[in-house]
């Protein structure tokens, strides 16, 4: 069965690469990676969506990555037809944080089917609202992607 632990060990790692891959690349083809956009003349007081390496503030999840990890082992629940079908594999989401924190236009990137991807849809819509990206000195809405790693043991 799922254990919590192995889920944000494995979180953290795939976080930890895509971040690290994100920034020796000038562009990263990877779904699991952060997109990258052209700067935008656009001022940040617009609804512009800005992309992580437009900010100087990278939106975060109250508290930090810890908690994140801790949010997800504590909240997700495998779902029973992955269970029943042994399906594993990382579901990949995209989605925005606005200038107030709260997450909208969450998408399913890359699903691995048999409910995964409505499990990961659940969680970040449950998730409590991020401190927002600042670009210039003022609040930015930012473009997220994350990845899902769901893995029977």
């Amino acid at each position: 069965m799922f254990k919590k632990s192995s889920f944000s060990l494995v979180w953290v790692l795939i976080v930890s690469i895509n971040l690290a891959q994100a920034q020796v690349n000038e562009k990263v083809e990877e779904p699991l990676s952060l997109e990258i956009m052209e700067e935008s003349p656009t001022p940040t007081n617009s609804d512009e969506v800005y992309t992580m390496f437009d900010l100087q503030q990278f939106p975060e999840f109250p508290g930090g990555l810890t908690a994140m990890n801790e949010y997800l082992a504590t909240n997700m629940k495998y779902p029973k037809r992955a269970v029943e079908n042994a399906v594993q594999g990382t579901v990949v989401l995209s989605f925005i944080v606005e200038k107030d924190g709260s997450l909208t236009n969450i998408k399913v990137v890359r699903d691995i089917g048999s409910d995964c991807g409505k499990e990961a849809v659940r969680l970040v819509e449950a998730m409590p609202k991020w401190s927002p990206g600042y670009r210039d000195g003022q609040k930015a809405r930012a473009k997220f992607t994350m990845p899902f790693r769901f893995k029977l043991e």
